[in-house]
């Protein structure tokens, strides 16, 4: 009961001096306001910054088409689809992409689509050897940006076929994709002369 009746005392004595110093007490709380104003301050810049630094740190990438070409060779039995990209990674992460191709047809006015891998290998069957050629799987390193070359086998099936667009993607492993469209592509095509 003695520790209530010091502790009640002690907050009257307290109680007392402040309605004495009102002044003080005005000084005080402006004080307590202004430090609470400058810690929600500080608060806010900090987790706007936070914000930032997690979302540069997004997997985030563009695809940009230079150019873009089918080529015939006499040679060789198969079409071959040759696209010059651009690859500009924003994130400040490393990551790597995997580039597609969808190419998308009419077969008697209905629309079809057929996905096919780029495939290294069949740079063998290309004649410039100066091309700047891209892996199955382009790895990226932070804020950097790569140019090359992407190489797709033309299907067989779809030579007689009316096609649409080709839509060449880059994709991560976590699914986050860019894409762009191509209707038209230039046409290469080397022939063996005829000897007499």
């Amino acid at each position: 009961m003695l520790i209530i009746d010091q502790n009640f005392t002690m907050l009257e004595e307290i109680n007392t001096f402040l309605k004495d110093n009102i002044t003080l007490t005005i000084i005080v709380a402006t004080i307590s306001a202004t430090i609470a104003f400058f810690v929600y301050q500080i608060s806010r810049k900090k987790f706007r910054f936070e914000k930032a630094e997690f979302e540069n740190k997004k997997p985030n990438f563009v695809l940009y088409l230079e150019n873009c070409y089918k080529l015939q060779d006499s040679k060789i039995d198969d079409k071959l689809l040759l696209f010059d990209i651009r690859i500009t990674n924003l994130s400040t992460t490393k990551n790597s992409v995997i580039p597609k191709l969808r190419i998308v047809y009419f077969v008697n006015n209905d629309k079809s689509e057929i996905v096919i891998d780029h495939n290294p290998k069949l740079f063998t069957n290309v004649s410039h050897t100066n091309l700047t050629q891209f892996s199955k799987e382009i790895r990226l390193e932070d804020r950097e940006i790569k140019s090359g070359w992407v190489i797709f086998k033309f299907p067989q099936n779809l030579i007689d076929k009316r096609i649409d667009f080709y839509q060449l993607s880059i994709e991560d492993g976590s699914g986050n994709h860019s894409e762009i469209v191509c209707n038209l592509l230039k046409q290469i095509i080397y022939e063996v002369p005829k000897q007499q």
